[in-house]
């Protein structure tokens, strides 16, 4: 098929800009047919001056029907010229599907236009395959109920092919569009000021600051990337999509998160999380973390909403089962300057991100699940200092296999009432505690059992 482009010349008039109303043909409609015949065009669409004609100006095209531009495989609008749309008054709901976008001009969606990028081949938009991106230069004008739906699972040609992800130039932290994004097989990155991207020779910045004034839409194989941290408005969650973070650090400030939703997060389905990679040693988070306070998981802020979460259905952020693999560290005790390795811990992800409804946040939880050992060691379980309610140790103690060791429970320095109970064991689990070694609890401290054998095999009690 063969291309169009509309444009405006200096010949057609001294105004600095033409203007072209697109509209059902007013002989079709006198001739009572209720709707013009479906578009069969499906050649490339240009609007504005491309060729840098020395009498060429800016135009805008304006919608009065649905796909003015056809099936148009590709549309390109220079950087002075645009397309409204939402007819005259902006208002009306007309709809657009192209194959591609190109140039930098405006996309005006007004209240109400509803535009689809079905992108199916490679070869049109800024489309790169050897980075799997789409890149889009447009400044995008929107909001009520304008609907901006990304496509790109044409893309994706065979299972193991990674998805393709889009991203935006030219909106840095601008809000002029502050309606829907809805995204389908494919991934977009959540805002951060400093992140570039790199296509070939050439290197991005000033990304996706449409996300910061928009609201992103997740359906079936959409995800929302964030690299390091990341940022956006509102994010809806719909069924078979997910988050994926890389370069995680450790966050665990109140009010904060790798990604922060500056204001609703919808949950309308489970969602997927994948942790890529994390940008610190478990060790690390472990610090100096007492046992107590461990086996009850050390708490990492994936996730921050500033204003509402709405989970009427009760939904779940869930890891995927690459997460879900279990860690060891060392568990090292002693004074600070003389510390010796006592046990080994195993370390195990939580398959849900838990939710803390008071300071709105969606954590990654690091469970200390068991502790093994060392021969002739004694491992110490302290509970917290100025403790007044009473805690639990449930991780499953065993002897490592070098041989037996021992254990202690002490409160907390400054604990007092309930603050000196310690429960040992866990009923939820069918495995039980099988150490060998000595126990010993300290004076002031009293120890609960909550199920068979929770001093394991223990050869005394002091």
């Amino acid at each position: 098929s063969g291309d169009i482009q509309f444009a405006f010349r200096e010949e057609q008039g001294d105004a600095e800009r033409g203007y072209l109303y697109l509209n059902t043909d007013s002989n079709v409609i006198n001739d009572g047919v209720e709707r013009e015949a479906a578009s069969t065009y499906t050649g490339r669409t240009y609007v504005g001056n491309i060729g840098g004609d020395a009498d060429g100006k800016a135009i805008t095209v304006v919608f009065g029907k649905n796909n003015a531009f056809g099936n148009t495989s590709n549309l390109y609008v220079h950087d002075d010229s645009s397309v409204w749309f939402a007819d005259k008054d902006l208002q009306t709901k007309h709809t657009q599907t192209v194959g591609g976008l190109t140039g930098s001009g405006e996309l005006n969606f007004g209240n109400a236009a509803e535009v689809t990028l079905k992108q199916t081949s490679t070869d049109n938009g800024n489309t790169d395959i050897t980075t799997h991106t789409v890149r889009v230069d447009n400044v995008f004008t929107g909001s009520g109920n304008a609907v901006f739906h990304i496509d790109l699972s044409a893309l994706k040609t065979e299972d193991n092919d990674p998805l393709y992800e889009i991203f935006f130039t030219d909106q840095p932290e601008k809000n002029e569009y502050t309606a829907l994004i809805d995204l389908t097989g494919g991934a977009v990155t959540a805002y951060r000021a400093d992140r570039q991207q790199v296509v070939g020779d050439e290197t991005y910045t000033g990304l996706n600051g449409i996300l910061l004034g928009s609201t992103l839409r997740l359906n079936t194989d959409g995800w929302l990337r964030v690299d390091t941290t990341g940022e956006v408005n509102n994010l809806i969650l719909n069924s078979n999509s997910g988050l994926e973070f890389s370069g995680l650090g450790i966050i665990d400030q109140d009010q904060s998160g790798a990604l922060v939703v500056g204001r609703d997060l919808t949950l309308n389905s489970d969602a997927t999380v994948s942790i890529k990679d994390m940008n610190y040693d478990h060790d690390d988070l472990v610090g100096d973390t007492g046992l107590i306070s461990a086996d009850n998981g050390l708490l990492n802020h994936l996730i921050y909403v500033k204003e509402n979460i709405n989970n009427t259905g009760n939904h779940s952020l869930s890891l995927d089962d690459d997460n879900l693999k279990p860690v060891t560290s060392d568990i090292l005790q002693g004074d600070n300057d003389q510390k010796v390795k006592v046990a080994t811990g195993t370390w195990q992800l939580e398959s849900n991100l838990r939710y803390d409804e008071t300071n709105r946040t969606f954590d990654l939880a690091y469970v200390l699940t068991k502790v093994a050992i060392e021969d002739d060691q004694t491992l110490l379980i302290e509970g917290e200092a100025n403790a007044t309610a009473k805690q639990d140790f449930t991780a499953l103690i065993t002897d490592a296999e070098t041989g037996s060791g021992n254990v202690t429970f002490a409160a907390g320095e400054g604990a007092t009432g309930n603050g000196t109970i310690i429960e040992v064991g866990n009923s939820a689990t069918s495995e039980v505690n099988s150490y060998t070694g000595k126990t010993t609890v300290e004076a002031g401290t009293k120890v609960v059992l909550v199920e068979d054998s929770a001093l394991g095999k223990t050869s005394e009690l002091l």
